[in-house]
Parts: C-alpha cells; sequence; structure tokens
C-alpha cells in the first residue's frame, strides 16, 4: 500500500512511490533532514511526522502489514514568542485583500479569476479568524458550519491538540467574516474547503507565508497567529488563566511562557496606583 491521500501531500512527496509497509526508520529521519534543508519549522515537521504515525497506525488497524519504526524525537523551541504589531497586521491584510490592485489586475481569464480571487478571500478570511480567535491553524481550517452560532455569535471551537472544546465569542470582524461565508457558502458541512469544495481545507500555508513576506513582516511563523492572540490578551489585562481557557491549554504551564507580559501590566497597574494614591494624599496635605 501507498501513500495516495492528497490530505497527506507532504508526507506523499517524501516517500514517493515508496510501499508504507517497506518504509524504515532511516527513511523517516532522511525525511526529516530533508524537510530541515528546506527550512521547515519544527513544528512544521513535527506535524507531518504525527500524520505519517497516525496513517501507518490506522492501516495496521486495517489488517495491512505495518513496518516496526523508532521515530525521531523532535525538539520544538516553546519559549520563542513573535506576535503581530497593529502596523505589521494593516500592512499583511492590504497584501491578503482578495482586491489589491497589484494581484487583481493579473487575473485572467474570468474563470481563473473567480477561483484566484475565491482562494484569495479564504486565505483573508482564514488569517481573520486566526488572529481574533487565537486558534490553531487545523482548528479554524477544520471548522464545522454547525459549530458556528451566528444568532449567538459563538463558535464551539473543537481543540484539535488536547481533545477539548472551548466556546468563543466571535469580534465583530471574525462575525462579519462568517456570516458573509454562511451567506455565499458552497458546502454544507465545511467552513473552509479544499480546491474539490467538498473536502475541508489542507494544511496549506503557502499563499499566507508569502503574503507575510510580501508585507515585510519577517521572522514570522503561521503559528504566531496564536501567540498575537495570547499577547494581545495578557497585554490588555486578561489573566493568565483566562488566557489558557481561551487558548484551549490544559495545562496552565503551557501559558506561563506569556508570564512576562503580565508581570509587566501588574507593574504597570501598580504604578497607576501609587500614583493614583499620591495625588490624592497631596491634595488632602495642600487642603
Amino acid at each position: 500500500m501507498k501513500i495516495l491521500n492528497r490530505n497527506y501531500g507532504t508526507i506523499r512527496r517524501g516517500f514517493i512511490d515508496q510501499p508504507i509497509h517497506e518504509l524504515t526508520t532511516r527513511d523517516i529521519e532522511l525525511f526529516v533532514v530533508g524537510r530541515k534543508k528546506e527550512k521547515r519549522a519544527m513544528q512544521t515537521i513535527k506535524h507531518s511526522i504525527i500524520q505519517l504515525r497516525s496513517m501507518i497506525e490506522y492501516v495496521g488497524k486495517m489488517g495491512y502489514n505495518i513496518p516496526e519504526i523508532t521515530y525521531p524525537v523532535l525538539k520544538v523551541e516553546n519559549s520563542r514568542i513573535r506576535s503581530l504589531s497593529k502596523d505589521e497586521e494593516v500592512r499583511l491584510f492590504k497584501e491578503l485583500e482578495p482586491t489589491n490592485p497589484k494581484y487583481y489586475k493579473q487575473l485572467t481569464p474570468k474563470t481563473e479569476k473567480t477561483y484566484l480571487l475565491d482562494q484569495r478571500q479564504d486565505n483573508f478570511d482564514l488569517v481573520t479568524l486566526l488572529i481574533d480567535l487565537g486558534c490553531r491553524y487545523s482548528e479554524a481550517s477544520e471548522m464545522k458550519s454547525e459549530q458556528v452560532n451566528l444568532r449567538d455569535k459563538t463558535i464551539n471551537l473543537k481543540r484539535t491538540k488536547t481533545n477539548n472544546e472551548s466556546i468563543l465569542m466571535m469580534s465583530d470582524r471574525v462575525f462579519n467574516v462568517l456570516k458573509r461565508r454562511y451567506e455565499t457558502k458552497k458546502n454544507d458541512t465545511w467552513v473552509f474547503t479544499d480546491k474539490t469544495g467538498l473536502k475541508p481545507r489542507r494544511h496549506s500555508t503557502i499563499a499566507i507565508r508569502n503574503a507575510l513576506k510580501n508585507a515585510g513582516v519577517s521572522d514570522f511563523k503561521v503559528h504566531d497567529f496564536r501567540h498575537t492572540f495570547a499577547s494581545r490578551m495578557v497585554r490588555n489585562g486578561m489573566t493568565l488563566q483566562e488566557t489558557a481557557q481561551l487558548l484551549g491549554h490544559s495545562n496552565i504551564s503551557t501559558t506561563m511562557r506569556y508570564a512576562h507580559l503580565e508581570n509587566q501590566q501588574v507593574a504597570l497597574k501598580m504604578k497607576q496606583l501609587i500614583n493614583d494614591f499620591n495625588s490624592d494624599t497631596d491634595g488632602e496635605t495642600n487642603e
């Protein structure tokens, strides 16, 4: 059996024409080395290995012979925090705007123009959700219509990593995006679809990464949209416990990477309280 599912495009290219039952630990190691040479993020490589492992285990459950593989342990650096500034966000959305003249005038013929405009709109909408919901890419790209409640302006977000759920309120622009997509939907099940329009959107971030580059946003990964959301929450008064709930973290220790931002806000509050107290005291003294 070979890797044929188009949802595993990256893995399929990495193991082209190799039967699953003939894969070895060395093949997996070479795949990792190759992805590193392509300068892929460690989290992205780890995601591919998790997909591959799940696929092989599923094949085994179906009764096929599967290889004995020792999977590499990939260490992902979790201390890095890169968030989007307001100015960078403005530039990025300008770059993603479907009717941006830089791209719109080049789209021909009409059939291709419609298809490419839909793609650009999908990227624009997806980034909006990533920034304002703080969700993982897969949680947005695989969101089902039944998870969206436009009447209450809530989303029942299914956490793919921790296997739990969060009820999130929509920001105004998320509501506008989801309302528009509902009114123009082409699929009753999925909010975002792949090219066929029948399945959920795949893990395809090339267009978004190109938009970041063209917008002059450097050293920024797609997962950093999640860091952007968390940083903005903490910087604007949200506690770490509250932020953990919004992010769907099952352990508060994961959210502690943002602790220094909370400490800064506490220090600023202290300064303001002391200044207010001293100001009131000075007024009483003068009287």
